[in-house]
């Protein structure tokens, strides 16, 4: 072989040394060859996760080798469709961009089931119901012609247990009924035939066994349990011309004083270190929230300190996160959230109702017709950001949190409906079920299974 040949076969080995090298580490580095827009890009991936799993892949109109969940690599930049389809269920879609270099997610997507048709587990008269903090549990009370009946109701094993029953002659209503802090005793608030309020303790081990707190706490309202302490209740009365938050003393049957007033107390709310109380004037038309240590609560002087003024309403304290008040004008719809550290700051949401997350960094709340969430921005509440989920033409009954709160379902006068969390383009919504008349829904422990009431009765469905 001539020395030309073999140069010219060693430029050519070389050429080919160093045109692959190229690709391969353009490859390594993420690049590959758009061979419609003849240059090299650098690529990004796409990771889908949906519930249930093995859901089919289209990306822009085209069958994916793929299943959920799945990472899908070397994407090329632009806006992809992104389809997920599954036997019986709805499908999901959303438009997605992927960038260079970057990773996408889309994940804990629910496809939920088509054609529910939801079994009733309870074809009774229920009143009233309270979940035990397992969600596995439910008590709940029903009417018949002579008494009020307790039960609790086991989701996972089907079966209900029988607890006590109140003649109607005792309690005419019943509007309220509240956990202790070991779940072994429940407060009933009712009225009787005079329309006075009275309040009982039902022991759920020792069903039998009432307590009748007027019996030595008589002529108090909104009575609430301890935080932790199961023979600790609160409750509020009147002395003379004074307004009186009290502890009652289930052990002793004492009451002691915590907080006096010469205005009517609406409503109060323990957090770690203050008690906050809201303070009524009718003659003025002021209501005051106030607030007093619990350290100070035995001192002689017995009025809290001032902290901001309402509007003339009545009002009601809802769950809060720490340094954050909630306080709910049930009959003007108006939502105001309170910060209280670094300073007293205010905001006004137009809500009937609203429920934090478990993290208590975000708050679902909805009116007649709209579902938010607001964004929680605790040392600049004015800052805190607020989405519309959506707006209807038909009321709003009630709205929750899934458990992975990336979805909210809600309750109109005729469906059931899921909408997803995700501000990224169109927001996926799916009625899950036509119907008229729900009441409520809720989660137990499984988060697949939906339960409703309808029309008094207890019905379950499996949404996915």
């Amino acid at each position: 072989m001539r020395l030309k040949t073999r140069y010219i076969i060693l430029f050519i080995f070389c050429a080919i040394f160093l045109i692959s090298a190229t690709i391969l580490l353009k490859y390594a580095a993420g690049y590959q060859y758009n061979f419609k827009k003849n240059i090299w890009q650098k690529t990004g991936i796409l990771v889908l996760e949906s519930i249930p799993k093995n859901a089919d892949i289209f990306l822009n109109g085209k069958l994916q080798k793929q299943k959920t969940p799945t990472k899908i690599m070397n994407l090329f930049p632009g806006d992809y469709l992104v389809k997920l389809q599954k036997l019986n269920s709805f499908e999901w879609q959303k438009n997605l961009i992927i960038s260079p270099n970057l990773t996408t997610f889309a994940q804990n997507i629910i496809l939920f089931k088509k054609n529910q048709s939801p079994a009733l587990l309870l074809n009774k008269n229920i009143g009233y119901f309270k979940l035990f903090s397992d969600n596995k549990r439910m008590l709940y009370l029903t009417l018949n012609k002579a008494f009020f009946e307790f039960w609790i109701f086991d989701f996972e094993t089907k079966k209900e247990k029988f607890l006590n029953s109140i003649p109607l002659t005792q309690l005419t209503k019943i509007n309220n009924f509240s956990f202790d802090a070991t779940e072994k005793k429940f407060l009933i608030e009712g009225n009787n035939n005079l329309r006075e309020i009275n309040y009982l303790i039902l022991n759920v081990e020792k069903p039998k066994e009432i307590i009748f707190l007027n019996e030595f706490a008589l002529g108090f309202q909104n009575i609430k349990w301890h935080q932790k302490n199961d023979k600790i209740l609160y409750g509020i009365t009147k002395i003379k011309n004074q307004s009186i938050l009290a502890q009652i003393n289930l052990k002793d049957k004492k009451i002691i004083s915590i907080i006096s007033e010469t205005t009517d107390i609406l409503d109060y709310y323990f957090d770690k270190e203050f008690i906050y109380y809201l303070t009524l004037n009718l003659e003025n038309k002021n209501v005051f929230l106030k607030r007093m240590n619990k350290n100070n609560s035995n001192a002689s002087v017995k009025i809290g300190q001032e902290i901001a003024r309402l509007p003339f309403a009545f009002y009601s304290f809802k769950f809060s996160p720490v340094n954050t008040l909630t306080i709910l004008d049930e009959k003007n719809q108006l939502l105001y959230l309170i910060s209280i550290q670094p300073e007293i700051q205010k905001i006004i949401l137009e809500a009937k109702d609203a429920l934090w997350s478990k993290d208590q960094k975000k708050l679902l709340y909805y009116n007649d017709l709209e579902l938010w969430i607001c964004y929680l921005n605790q040392e600049k509440l004015k800052e805190s950001y607020h989405e519309l989920l959506g707006r209807w033409s038909q009321k709003i009954s009630k709205a929750i949190w899934h458990s992975q709160e990336n979805y909210s379902i809600f309750a109109s006068l005729d469906s059931i409906k899921a909408i997803e969390i995700d501000n990224r383009n169109q927001k996926n919504i799916t009625q899950l079920l036509k119907s008229e008349k729900i009441e409520d829904i809720f989660f137990s422990s499984k988060n697949k299974i939906l339960y409703f009431i309808k029309e008094k009765k207890l019905y379950e469905m499996e949404i996915y």
